[in-house]
């Protein structure tokens, strides 16, 4: 962020005015120098603007530099589902998976798009995957009990989400 190089810009200025007060000549065209620079940066500016519209925009285009990018896929996968693009976020979720088949929250997330399809029995199947992330998975256990319990597999749900529980009280998912 900009905040972070306020010290630089300092360092700059005040630089700039040394110099300038060391040679007269500069000064002539210290002002406009300036201005084309602030302009140049203005500029720059407007045309990025484009790629911080929303999340789905800022991911696509970290996506457009590194294809491979994980957790680009993930957070593009995440910010589609919420605007319930479903079939073009398991793409993307499946996408972070290819890199990393044990990570969290793509298998996570792709579990829950697929409960909310009732397709229990494959949401198992990524829950599980979540469980053997380094991560707490706490939502993975929530996310697998209910799958279990809507299978019909009661004493295993319970299990997980007393799991899920003891790794968060506080998921409103698991008690309910």
């Amino acid at each position: 962020t900009y905040i972070t190089l306020i010290g630089v810009f300092i360092m700059i200025a005040w630089g700039l005015e040394r110099l300038a007060s060391m040679f007269t000549r500069i000064e002539h065209w210290l002002i406009p120098g300036m201005a084309l620079a602030i302009s140049v940066c203005a500029i720059g500016s407007y045309r990025q603007l484009k790629h911080w519209k929303d999340s789905e925009a800022v991911f696509r285009q970290v996506l457009r530099v590194d294809p491979g990018n994980a957790i680009a896929h993930n957070n593009l996968g995440e910010a589609l589902g919420r605007k319930q693009k479903d079939d073009e976020a398991m793409v993307h979720f499946k996408a972070a998976l290819a890199a990393n088949p044990h990570a969290l929250h793509p298998n996570v997330n792709l579990g829950d798009i697929l409960v909310q399809r009732r397709q229990f029995r494959e949401a198992t199947t990524y829950y599980v995957r979540a469980l053997n992330a380094p991560k707490r998975a706490e939502h993975a256990h929530a996310g697998l009990a209910f799958a279990l319990a809507e299978l019909g597999q009661t004493r295993e749900a319970i299990a997980h989400y007393s799991v899920a529980l003891k790794l968060n009280p506080d998921l409103v998912m698991a008690n309910h």
